[in-house]
């Protein structure tokens, strides 16, 4: 198990690793994720393959039914990316082929996160009884402040929050007029040509 908070750099750890497993023993590194952008991401770092899992398990829309996993070798190593958020039967099946295969497991993510919307939190078990491997400095933000600060979030220390607040990262007021204003804010950014994400709570928002 390798937990890694966000922004210390667990990517590109897995990608450094996958080069050196495979000059050294010859086998794959093949990255598995929940979804298709995220199987991207571990390609673009230097993953022999990566897939969602859905389609490495072969499963069949609507369906219980697979038709057949992808070619697991023996020496490859199955890197389950943000692992905590992989349902309990999914990770069973991948075990499962590995063991047939002669393969090995790296379970990555943050044990902090969120669980699957199924049965999980097999992540966080594993590495409670089996140890772990730990990333610790975060290294995505330039700013001190903000690497502690993201790292208290993390463990729900809320008064974490006041060190975004005082710096101006946080606007707040009435429902209605904070709807306008993050609108707002993302059409002036997109008509500036960045790339800019906004994020509403519910269908209806």
């Amino acid at each position: 198990v390798f937990v890694a908070p966000a922004g210390t750099g667990k990517s590109h750890t897995v990608a450094v690793f996958a080069g050196a497993w495979a000059r050294v023993t010859g086998g794959r590194v093949i990255g598995l994720t929940t979804s298709t952008n995220a199987a991207r991401v571990l390609a673009d770092e230097g993953l022999d393959a990566a897939h969602n899992i859905a389609h490495f398990l072969g499963k069949i829309k609507g369906s219980a039914e697979t038709r057949g996993h992808l070619s697991v070798s023996r020496g490859d190593v199955l890197v389950v990316d943000e692992a905590s958020q992989v349902s309990t039967e999914d990770l069973l099946r991948i075990v499962v082929i590995a063991r047939n295969a002669g393969a090995r497991v790296i379970l990555t993510g943050d044990t902090a996160q969120l669980a699957s919307p199924e049965n999980g939190g097999m992540m966080r078990l594993i590495a409670h009884d089996h140890g772990q491997w730990q990333l610790h400095e975060v290294r995505r933000f330039d700013a001190k402040w903000e690497q502690k600060a993201s790292l208290r979030l993390r463990k729900g220390d809320i008064t974490s929050i006041r060190a975004y607040d005082t710096r101006g990262r946080i606007r707040s007021g009435p429902r209605d007029v904070a709807h306008a204003k993050a609108v707002e804010l993302w059409i002036t950014d997109f008509a500036r040509g960045k790339d800019t994400l906004l994020l509403a709570g519910s269908n209806e928002e």
